[in-house]
């Protein structure tokens, strides 16, 4: 099974599209939910990129999937205790759904301060 997540657009080489499939959080955490769905993770996960046609495979690895599930714990439990303390960085808050309420999103041109 491979889970997917389509991409607009981008840019990257081969080799660079298959490093950002890897570190994506955004697709282990769609692995982390096929796993919730199914009861097993997917074999593989990947990007597609709808302007090149471009899609980036690999592997998934239990300890990223680990790694994904403690990150989305601390920043659960942050959320609900009313503790957010954001990491600023443009391609992240460009996308946030919280950046209009985020004090890091005030900064110039929507950039993060």
């Amino acid at each position: 099974m491979v889970v997917s997540d389509y991409k607009p657009g981008g840019r990257d080489d081969d080799d660079a599209s298959r490093k950002r499939a890897k570190e994506s959080l955004q697709l282990q955490l769609y692995a982390l939910a096929w796993r919730a769905a199914t009861g097993r993770l997917p074999d593989e996960v990947s990007l597609r990129f709808l302007d090149t046609g471009r899609v980036a495979t690999v592997p998934v690895e239990p300890k990223r999937i680990v790694k994904a599930r403690e990150l989305i714990v601390v920043a659960a439990e942050g959320i609900l205790g009313g503790v957010m303390d954001p990491k600023p960085e443009l391609m992240t808050c460009t996308y946030c759904s919280y950046r209009e309420l985020c004090p890091a999103s005030k900064a110039p041109a929507g950039r993060p301060a």
